[in-house]
């Protein structure tokens, strides 16, 4: 138990041995970053919002084989998905909710107890989950078939193994996204890629391509749609889609630093491979779109490039504002100047909705209390 290592620190100190108390210290350190980086890793995966999407979790008691909740690791993690605005369903052999709710009140850990829901099996806790995170390693927790887990799971499905209790390539082939902790994901080139009807994942490196605006914007039905944002996650399978049912389709991005650079790069690689070309293109370069708009005749636009994420806008508000506002009326302002004028399909966010509880949410539903700044400006 943590409070061990800190009656270890306190002796040490007391007893003059200040560097050893000062290593144990960092244990107790090391530990807190783990689970914040655990945590965080999590969110960063769901495309940087939890909110409103369903987590599943998978034991809560601080070791197998107990119900002792005492500095167990999911008080953290499921503190930190709460506070983002998650809905958590907890799936323990042992561990009853009272027990949970008295420990987090305990550490003064404020939570919204209706967002923490205790299932009465693991089925129950994954189904139309968006992730799994394994927190505590029961045995019984091997044994599952996450195979039929998967099919009831929202995709693309996520599964965190806090306990390296299972087997990576095993739930790979299923077609999990898997985060093992103290494991770091393949990095061989390849891009993974599940199409929309939910088939396991395949995996290729796409060969140089040279391919032309032109190209793109050739149709059979008719369109011609330019997608924004096509190096995103929703942009990047919105526009395959799309291209795949005959539409001419062009994607811009401007490849901002908020995901990594190197995995928007492969996107855009796999994308040419489908016969979509992205554009290196911000939303706020008026001239550029105004030409881009005048070369290709776009019929519809799909806009769904926005600077995302909930933690981030504490950080830098005006990227949210600069992208997801003015970005939006630039692109509509453009729009508007062309004859004839195309369509525009604006993708919005749950997050709109606020902490709405009510599930699934009707297009009828307030939209007034969003819980975020990314929300705030996805609805204005």
């Amino acid at each position: 138990f943590q409070k061990d290592i800190l009656n270890l620190v306190y002796i040490c100190e007391s007893e003059g041995l200040h560097e050893v108390a000062q290593f144990w210290q960092q244990v107790v350190q090391m530990n807190e970053h783990q689970k914040a980086t655990f945590s965080g890793k999590i969110i960063s995966s769901l495309f940087n919002t939890v909110t409103n999407k369903k987590i599943c979790i998978f034991g809560f008691a601080f070791k197998k084989d107990t119900g002792d909740v005492r500095e167990t690791p999911a008080l953290s993690v499921c503190h930190m998905l709460l506070q983002d605005g998650a809905v958590v369903h907890v799936y323990d052999p042992k561990v009853k909710r009272e027990d949970a709710l008295a420990e987090f009140r305990y550490h003064q850990m404020e939570v919204d107890e209706r967002r923490l829901i205790f299932a009465s099996s693991p089925a129950a806790a994954a189904e139309d989950s968006h992730a799994i995170v394994v927190l505590t390693e029961w045995d019984e927790f091997r044994a599952y078939d996450y195979g039929a887990f998967y099919e009831k799971m929202m995709k693309p499905a996520f599964l965190f193994d806090g306990r390296a209790l299972l087997s990576r390539a095993e739930l790979e082939k299923i077609g999990f996204e898997v985060h093992t902790i103290g494991q770091a994901r393949p990095r061989d080139g390849h891009m993974r890629i599940q199409d929309a009807a939910g088939s396991p994942p395949v995996s290729f490196v796409p060969p140089p391509r040279c391919l032309s605006p032109a190209e793109c914007c050739s149709s059979t039905t008719g369109k011609v749609i330019l997608v924004t944002g096509t190096a995103g996650f929703v942009g990047f399978h919105a526009a395959i889609a799309l291209k795949k049912r005959g539409d001419g389709v062009v994607g811009i991005d401007n490849f901002n630093s908020y995901y990594p650079a190197s995995f928007k790069r492969e996107r855009a690689k796999a994308l040419e491979e489908h016969g979509v070309l992205t554009l290196n293109m911000d939303l706020n370069d008026g001239e550029a779109l105004g030409k881009l708009f005048r070369e290709h005749g776009f019929t519809h636009v799909l806009a769904v490039a926005a600077q995302a994420g909930v933690r981030y806008a504490t950080k830098d508000p005006q990227s949210y504002v600069k992208s997801n506002i003015e970005g939006f009326v630039s692109l509509a302002e453009v729009a508007r100047a062309q004859d004839p004028m195309p369509r525009i399909v604006y993708a919005s966010s749950s997050s709109v909705y606020g902490l709405n509880t009510k599930v699934p949410f009707a297009e009828d539903d307030v939209v007034d209390a969003p819980a975020s700044l990314y929300a705030a400006t996805k609805k204005s």
